[in-house]
C-alpha cells in the first residue's frame, strides 16, 4: 500500500494559478420605447442571473438608453419594467464584452395583447428553448472535424468517446439542419464533418424526435442542432485526413468523407482507417444500443433486453484514453441517406467496419483469506478482431395534421473472433474462439395530438437475438479441475436466442402550464434458450472426454404487465413530480429448472423542488427500485467464462429485488461560472445476487446466490468561482462515499466495507491574450476493510494544458499529466503530449504535428482490491510517436 505520496516539485505548473491579466468588463446596451414610438427615460431595466437573483441594473437616460455593466458572463433573464406598463422579459446568453439588444418596445396595460419581442445579441440569441452561437467566433484554428469546434463553445465538453456534454446535461443527438442522422451515434459525424461547412451551432433543450409533442410537454432531452454556411447547401463538400509517423513507427491514420446537405435529400459518406489507437466501433456501439433518454420516453419501450456477455474473451482497458493502450488496426465505411418527400421521410442507414485490438497486461495476484494465501504471477496478451455489418431503414409518415407514424429497422451481424496468449505461473495457456451476433430489431410508433393540450402513442416493438460462442483453450489447470491427467483442451460451444416482444400505449394531459397528468399501459414478453456444453481433450486431440456438470438447456419465459400513473405540478416556488409504476410479473423456466412465479409489484417515485431566487434550487428525490434477476442467473451447471474462471448458478426461485434510493441536492449559484452544489445519495438493497467463489490456487468457481444487499452513502460538494483580476474560473470538487455489501469466498461470510474521499480542483483561464491554461489535480483516499483484510491506497492524478495562439495561422497545445496509482511498488506516470497546427494563408489546407507520449512512458501499474485479495496489474502503452498530417476541407 502506498503510505507516502511522494509529490515533490510534480506540480510545478500551478504556478500558472499566479500569473495576472488585464481586467476586461462585459457591457449590454439597449433603448426602451413605448408603443408609440416615444423615447422612454427613466425605465428600470435588471439583469437576473440563472437563478432569477438580482446581478445589476440600470435606469434609461433621457433619451430611453441604458447601459449594463460588471457582470458576470452566462445565462441571463432582461427584465423591463416601469409603472402602468407590461413588464417585459427575455431570456439571453451573454458570452463577450459587447451586446446590443436594440430597442425594446413596452406596451401600456390596456394593451389587448403583448407582442413577442425577440432579444438578439451580436454573436448569440437565446430564444424559447434554442441557443444559438456563430460558429466563426469561436473557430480557433485547429480544428479538423466538427467536435473540435463543438469543444469551443461555453459549457461543452467531449468525452474519450465522443460523448458530448453542455454542463452537466448530455446531449442525446446531433442533427444537421433538423435531421437526426446517427442518433445517439453522432460522433462518426461530428468527427468527421467539415467545420468549416458549419456557420451556425444551436443548443436545443427539450429536443423531440416527434414534432407533434413538441408544444404539449418538456422532453428535457439535450440536443445540437448545426446550422450550414450558405456555400456548404445544395454541392457536395467534405474534408480529407491524413497522417503517418516514420516507418519505424508504422502508425497512420486516414480519414476520407464526403457529404452533401439539401433540404430534401441529406447524403452522408465516409471512410476510416488508423493504427494510432482510435476505437472506430465507439460511434457504432451507440448506434446499437441507442438508447435516447427524456422525461416520459412515451416513444420507446425502456427495457433494455440486450443478450448479456456469458464468456469474457477479451479484455477491454478502461482507464485511459485508447490513444494510450489501444494497439489497433481500425477501418470503417458508412453510407448514409435521407430523403424527404412532402408527407413522408426516409433514412438507410449502412456501416461496415472492421477493428483489430491488442491489450497486453502483466498481473499479480496476492490471496489471502486467513486460511489459504497464494501468489499468482500473469502475463497475457489479448487480441481480437472483428466485422460488424449494421443496417437501419427509418421511415417517418404524416398521417394528418395531427397523426403520425413512425416505423424503424435496425440490424446487424457482428463476428469477433479471439486469440490470446497467457503465461500462468510459467505455464502457457493459448485461447482461440469467436463469438458472433446476429440481431433484428423492428419498432413502430404511432402518434396522436388529441388537441393541443392531449396527447396518445403507441409503441410496438420486436426484437430477435441470437449469439453463439465457440472457443477452445489449452491449459494445464484443466487436468487438476477435472482430475484428469491426459486432459488439456477444453472446448466449449454456447447458443443463447432471445425473442422479445414489447407493446405499450401513452395518454398524456397538459392540465396547464403549471401542471399535467399521465397513463401508461404496456406488456412485455421475452423468451430465452440457453444451451451449453463442454468438452475436454488429449494434447493430440485424438480422445475426447464428456465431463460432469458441463451441460446446461434452459427455456426462460416471462410477461410483464405494467401500469404507470404520473403526475406533474407547480405552484409558486415549488414542483411536485411523482409517478407509480405498478407491474404484474409471470415468469417460467423449464429444463434445467422447473419454476412458475407470478409476482405484483409497486415501484414509486417522487420529486419535489423548492426554487426560489435568493434561496437557490433544493429538491428531494425519492425513488422504490425493483431490480428482476436475468435468465443468466438460473442455469446450474457449470460455464467456462475464460481465463480460469467457471460459474454456475444456485438460485432455485425466481427474484426480484427490491431497494429504495433517497437524493437531497441543493445549488445555489450566480451565473454559469460561480456557486455552488451540495448533494447526498443513500441507496439501500435488502438482498442481491452475490458469488459464493470458491478460489484454488489455479482456478475458481463463482457460484451466484443470493446474498445481503448493498448500501451506499455518497455526500458530495462542488464550488466554482470566477476570478476577475486573472480572469480564471476555478472548481473545487468533493465526496465521500462509505458502501457496504457482502460476499463469501472459500465459505467464509466476508462483510464488507469501502470508504473513499475524493478532493479535486480545476482551474481554467480564460485571457484574450495569445495564451491560455488548465490544470487540474484530484486524490483519493482509499480504504477497503472486512474481518479476514484491510487495505489502504492512495490515487492521484493531475494535469496541465497549455494553449498558445503563435499567430493567426499557428497554434501549439502542450499536454501534462500525471498518476500514482496507490499499492505496494506503484511509481508514478508522466506523460507529456503536444499539438502544432499551421493553417496556410488563403488555404482549405492544414498540416498539423501531434506528439504522443514524448517520455515514452512504457507501461503503467495500478492495483485492484478485493474483499480477500489484491492484484497489481502492469499495463503496456503505445510508444513514443509523432504524427504528420494534413487536412484538407473541400
Amino acid at each position: 500500500m502506498l503510505e507516502n505520496c511522494h509529490l515533490k516539485n510534480k506540480y510545478y505548473f500551478f504556478s500558472f494559478f499566479l500569473i495576472l491579466s488585464s481586467t476586461l468588463f462585459s457591457q449590454i446596451k439597449g433603448q426602451v420605447k413605448d408603443d408609440k414610438g416615444n423615447l422612454m427615460p427613466n425605465v428600470n431595466v435588471v439583469l437576473l442571473d440563472s437563478v432569477k437573483e438580482i446581478e445589476t441594473f440600470a435606469i434609461t437616460d433621457k433619451l430611453g438608453e441604458f447601459i449594463i455593466s460588471d457582470f458576470i458572463l452566462g445565462n441571463k433573464t432582461i427584465q423591463v419594467k416601469k409603472p402602468n406598463f407590461i413588464l417585459l422579459e427575455e431570456d439571453i446568453i451573454v458570452n463577450k464584452k459587447q451586446i446590443d439588444l436594440g430597442t425594446f418596445t413596452l406596451q401600456n396595460e390596456d394593451a389587448i395583447a403583448l407582442k413577442e419581442v425577440i432579444v438578439k445579441a451580436t454573436d448569440n440569441f437565446y430564444k424559447k428553448d434554442t441557443t444559438e452561437f456563430e460558429a466563426s467566433k469561436y473557430r480557433t484554428g485547429k480544428e479538423l472535424n466538427v467536435e473540435d469546434l463543438i469543444k469551443n463553445i461555453p459549457g461543452a465538453t467531449v468525452d474519450k468517446d465522443g460523448r458530448i456534454k453542455i454542463g452537466k446535461k448530455d446531449v442525446q443527438a446531433v442533427l444537421v439542419e433538423g435531421d437526426d442522422l446517427f442518433d445517439k451515434g453522432y460522433s462518426l459525424l461530428t468527427q468527421a464533418m467539415n467545420d468549416q461547412s458549419v456557420a451556425k451551432i444551436q443548443v436545443i433543450n427539450n429536443h423531440t424526435k416527434n414534432k407533434l409533442t413538441k408544444d404539449v410537454y418538456d422532453s428535457d432531452a439535450l440536443a445540437i442542432n448545426l446550422i450550414l454556411d450558405e456555400k456548404a447547401k445544395n454541392q457536395w463538400n467534405g474534408s480529407a485526413l491524413l497522417s503517418s509517423t516514420s516507418y519505424i513507427e508504422n502508425r497512420q491514420q486516414i480519414r476520407l468523407n464526403l457529404m452533401n446537405f439539401s433540404k430534401k435529400r441529406k447524403v452522408v459518406t465516409l471512410f476510416n482507417y488508423n493504427t494510432i489507437g482510435f476505437d472506430e466501433m465507439k460511434g457504432v456501439d451507440y448506434l446499437i444500443k441507442n438508447q435516447f433518454s427524456s422525461t416520459y420516453n412515451f416513444d420507446q419501450l425502456n427495457d433494455n433486453k440486450s443478450l448479456p456477455n456469458l464468456a469474457n474473451l477479451y479484455q477491454d482497458n478502461y482507464q485511459f484514453e485508447d490513444n494510450r493502450t489501444n494497439f489497433n488496426n481500425d477501418k470503417i465505411g458508412v453510407v448514409n441517406f435521407i430523403n424527404s418527400f412532402k408527407t413522408s421521410k426516409l433514412q438507410v442507414l449502412g456501416i461496415y467496419n472492421r477493428i483489430e485490438k491488442n491489450n497486453y497486461i502483466d498481473e499479480i495476484e496476492n490471496y489471502n483469506d486467513n486460511e489459504t494465501q497464494f501468489v499468482n504471477n500473469q502475463n497475457s496478451q489479448w487480441n481480437k478482431k472483428i466485422d460488424n455489418y449494421f443496417g437501419k431503414i427509418e421511415w417517418n409518415k404524416e398521417l394528418t395534421k395531427n397523426s403520425n407514424l413512425n416505423i424503424t429497422n435496425r440490424s446487424f451481424i457482428l463476428n469477433e473472433r479471439n486469440a490470446n496468449d497467457f503465461l500462468f505461473n510459467n505455464s502457457s495457456i493459448y485461447l482461440k474462439g469467436s463469438i458472433e451476433t446476429n440481431s433484428i430489431e423492428t419498432q413502430g410508433i404511432y402518434t396522436n395530438k388529441l388537441d393541443s393540450t392531449k396527447l396518445i402513442t403507441i409503441v410496438a416493438k420486436h426484437l430477435y437475438q441470437n449469439r453463439p460462442y465457440d472457443f477452445i483453450e489449452t491449459n494445464p489447470i484443466f487436468k487438476d479441475v477435472f482430475n484428469n491427467q491426459d486432459l488439456l483442451h477444453l472446448k466449449q460451444k454456447i447458443i443463447n436466442r432471445q425473442n422479445y416482444i414489447g407493446l405499450k400505449s401513452s395518454f398524456f394531459n397538459k392540465v396547464s402550464k403549471a401542471g399535467n397528468y399521465f397513463i401508461t399501459l404496456g406488456m412485455d414478453h421475452q423468451s430465452v434458450n440457453l444451451t451449453t456444453n463442454y468438452k475436454g481433450f488429449n494434447e493430440e486431440f485424438s480422445k475426447a472426454f464428456l465431463l460432469e456438470n458441463s451441460i446446461n438447456n434452459l427455456e426462460y419465459n416471462q410477461n410483464k404487465i405494467y401500469l404507470i400513473l404520473g403526475f406533474e405540478k407547480k405552484w409558486k416556488s415549488f414542483e411536485l413530480k411523482s409517478s407509480l409504476p405498478i407491474l404484474y410479473f409471470s415468469t417460467l423456466i423449464k429444463k434445467d429448472l422447473s419454476l412458475k412465479e407470478n409476482n405484483f409489484f409497486a415501484s414509486p417515485k417522487i420529486d419535489l423542488t423548492y426554487d426560489k431566487r435568493r434561496f437557490g434550487k433544493i429538491t428531494f428525490s425519492y425513488n422504490y427500485q425493483l431490480t428482476p434477476t436475468s435468465f443468466d442467473a438460473y442455469y446450474q451447471e457449470l460455464i467456462y467464462k475464460g481465463n480460469r474462471q467457471f460459474i454456475t448458478n444456485n438460485i432455485l426461485e425466481y427474484n426480484i429485488f427490491g431497494g429504495s434510493l433517497f437524493n437531497v441536492n441543493y445549488t445555489k449559484s450566480k451565473g454559469m461560472n460561480n456557486g455552488f452544489e451540495l448533494g447526498l445519495m443513500y441507496q439501500i438493497q435488502n438482498k442481491s445476487i452475490g458469488y459464493n467463489s470458491t478460489f484454488n490456487s489455479n482456478y475458481t468457481v463463482n457460484e451466484q446466490v443470493i446474498v445481503d444487499g448493498i448500501e451506499i452513502i455518497n455526500p458530495s460538494f462542488t464550488y466554482k468561482y470566477f476570478i476577475y483580476p486573472i480572469k480564471t474560473k476555478i472548481q473545487f470538487n468533493s465526496n465521500y462515499s462509505i458502501i457496504k455489501s457482502t460476499s463469501i469466498a472459500n465459505e467464509n461470510l466476508i462483510h464488507n466495507q469501502f470508504k473513499s474521499i475524493v478532493f479535486g480542483m480545476d482551474v481554467k483561464s480564460g485571457f484574450t491574450s495569445f495564451w491560455n491554461y488548465e490544470l487540474g489535480t484530484k486524490l483519493s483516499i482509499n480504504k477497503s476493510k472486512n474481518q479476514l483484510n484491510s487495505y489502504n491506497y492512495n490515487n492521484i492524478d493531475a494535469y496541465t494544458n497549455v494553449y498558445f495562439n503563435l499567430s493567426k495561422q499557428t497554434t501549439l497545445d502542450i499536454n501534462y499529466e500525471y498518476y500514482n496509482f496507490g499499492g505496494q511498488n506503484q511509481t508514478a506516470t508522466n506523460f507529456l503530449d503536444m499539438k502544432l497546427f499551421y493553417q496556410l494563408k488563403k488555404s482549405k489546407m492544414k498540416f498539423f504535428v501531434k506528439g504522443n507520449n514524448l517520455f515514452n512512458t512504457k507501461e503503467i501499474k495500478r492495483t485492484l482490491v478485493t474483499p480477500v485479495a489484491e492484484r497489481y496489474f502492469t499495463q503496456r502503452l503505445l510508444p513514443l510517436h509523432i504524427l504528420l498530417g494534413v487536412n484538407i476541407n473541400f
